[in-house]
C-alpha cells in the first residue's frame, strides 16, 4: 500500500512548478501588452482581454492563501519541524484542497491563452485587411477608366509602384501615433488645410507617409466627391526627380476619380494629340 504521506513532498513540488510556469505564462501577456502600441480598433479587444483576466484574481488570491499553508516552513529548530509533521500528518485530509488548487491553476492559462488568440487573431485580421486595402487605393489611383491611348500619351508615372513598396515595408502599428494624433486629424477634417512632415533623408517620411496615405483613402473613399492623389520622389530614378511627372501622375490618378475628369482629360488630349502634355 502506498503511503500517502511520501506522496506529500511530490505534490507541493509539483503545484510549485505550476504556479512557476502561470507566472511566466503572465509575464508573457504582460510583455505582450506593455510592449504593443494599440491602434484604436484593438483598444475594445484589449477591453475585453482585461475583463478575462479580472476573472483570475480571486483564483489568483485562493492559490496565495492556499500556497501558504503548503508552503514548507524555513525555521530549522523544534517548532518548525513540529509544524512541517503536522502539515504531514494533516495531508490525507487536504489533498482535496491540492487537487482544487490544481484545477484552479489549470483554469488560468485557459483564460490567458484565450486572451492571447484574440490578440493574434487581430492581428491577422489587421494584417489581410491593410493588404486588402491598399490593392483597392493601387486600383483606384491607377485610373483603369483612363483610355490606354490616352494614359500613353500623358506618360504618368506608375507612383503605385513606391506606394506599395513603403506598405510592404511597415510594420501593423506603423505611423499609428501620427494618424491617430491631433495634427493629422485636424488636417484630414479641416478643408484646405496643409500639413508638411520634415525631417532628415532615411529617417522614415516615405512610410509614414504611406501609413497617412493609406488612412486618408480609408476616411475618403465613401465620399465620391473626394479623390486622393500621391507620388514619391525618389533619389535613384532621374525620370522622377522634379515636378513635372508629379503633376502627369496626379492628374492622371484624380482624373479616374472624379466624375468629370475622365471627359477634362480627353479635352486635354484633343488639344495636343502630337505633342507633350503640357505641364
Amino acid at each position: 500500500m502506498t503511503d500517502p504521506l511520501s506522496n506529500h513532498d511530490a505534490d507541493v513540488d509539483r503545484t510549485t512548478r505550476n504556479l512557476e510556469s502561470l507566472r511566466a505564462t503572465f509575464w508573457l501577456l504582460q510583455t505582450t501588452l506593455q510592449t504593443r502600441t494599440l491602434l484604436e480598433a484593438e483598444r475594445v479587444a484589449v477591453t475585453n482581454i482585461e475583463s478575462r483576466l479580472e476573472k483570475c484574481l480571486e483564483i489568483i488570491q485562493e492559490l496565495e492563501e492556499e500556497s501558504k499553508k503548503f508552503k514548507k516552513a524555513t525555521d530549522p529548530g523544534i517548532a518548525g519541524k513540529v509544524k512541517v509533521a503536522g502539515r504531514r500528518l494533516a495531508y490525507p485530509f487536504r489533498k482535496s484542497e491540492l487537487q482544487k488548487l490544481h484545477e484552479d491553476i489549470d483554469e488560468i492559462p485557459e483564460n490567458v491563452d484565450v486572451s492571447l488568440g484574440v490578440l493574434q487573431l487581430r492581428d491577422q485580421q489587421i494584417i489581410h485587411n491593410s493588404v486588402r486595402d491598399v490593392k483597392m487605393l493601387i486600383e483606384v489611383v491607377r485610373a483603369g477608366v483612363i483610355s490606354l491611348e490616352i494614359r500613353s500619351w500623358l506618360r504618368a508615372p506608375d507612383a503605385s509602384i513606391n506606394h506599395n513598396a513603403m506598405c510592404t515595408k511597415r510594420y501593423l502599428d506603423t505611423g499609428a501615433w501620427f494618424v491617430e494624433g491631433p495634427l493629422f486629424t485636424n488636417w484630414i477634417t479641416k478643408p484646405n488645410s496643409f500639413l508638411w512632415l520634415n525631417g532628415f533623408a532615411g529617417r522614415g517620411k516615405s512610410i509614414l507617409c504611406a501609413t497617412a496615405i493609406q488612412h486618408a483613402f480609408l476616411h475618403t473613399r465613401s465620399d465620391a466627391r473626394k479623390g486622393i492623389a500621391f507620388f514619391y520622389f525618389t533619389f535613384d530614378d532621374e525620370p522622377i526627380q522634379d515636378e513635372s511627372p508629379m503633376l502627369r501622375a496626379v492628374f492622371l490618378q484624380l482624373s479616374g476619380q472624379v466624375p468629370e475628369g475622365n471627359t477634362d482629360i480627353t479635352e486635354l488630349h484633343t488639344l495636343h494629340p502630337d505633342t507633350m502634355p503640357p505641364s
